[in-house]
């Protein structure tokens, strides 16, 4: 069994995660955000907030959350998309403790 900091653990995860369609992360769970619009038939990300660097700056998570809602509301609603970066090894560790807990109690 692999353990939580290998590579083939974070391998596994990192599949998981891309193979599901996401819409929303917790906010401690992600590294960037990028936002883009349709351009043809091709989205083309030209906004990306470092959520991270955000963080280290000193700012909550309050106003991190308040940073993407107004820089999602600046793009056509119609068109617009937002792609998230996010860390994988927070996601697998959560996801591992919620499965325990659950698998304990059946």
């Amino acid at each position: 069994m692999a353990t939580i900091d290998s590579n083939e653990y974070i391998r596994h995860w990192e599949a998981i995660i891309n193979a599901v369609d996401k819409t929303s992360f917790p906010l401690s769970v992600i590294n960037s955000v990028s936002f883009g619009t349709l351009s043809g038939t091709r989205f083309k990300f030209n906004k990306k907030i470092d959520v991270q660097f955000l963080r280290h700056s000193g700012y909550d998570e309050d106003s991190i959350q308040e940073i993407l809602i107004r820089t999602w509301e600046d793009f056509p609603e119609d068109d617009g998309e937002m792609e998230f970066d996010v860390n994988i090894k927070e996601v697998a560790h959560i996801a591992s403790e919620i499965s325990e807990r659950y698998l304990r109690h059946c």
